[in-house]
């Protein structure tokens, strides 16, 4: 986050992608760090793999079930987030 906080880009995004939700000693960090990148004024979305993300965790999020639904994912969260 630090690093993506010094750029010097119109607009960030950080994309976390997992294949659970984080442990109950890790949920409270996760939270907090979505929340202070928001604050810094970067995007975050989580991308589940076969799991739906928690809206508090990621307000904004997406899931594939399938390797091949991975690209065509990508490229549509890429085309929004561009066009916002």
């Amino acid at each position: 986050m630090h690093q993506i906080c010094q750029s010097n880009a119109e607009r960030r995004l950080i994309l976390m992608i997992t294949d659970g939700a984080p442990d109950i000693d890790h949920h409270d960090a996760v939270v907090d760090l979505v929340k202070r990148c928001g604050c810094s004024g970067i995007d975050v979305v989580g991308l589940g793999i076969n799991i739906q993300l928690p809206e508090e965790l990621f307000p904004t999020s997406l899931m594939i079930e399938q390797l091949y639904q991975l690209k065509s994912s990508l490229f549509a969260l890429t085309r929004d987030w561009l066009i916002q």
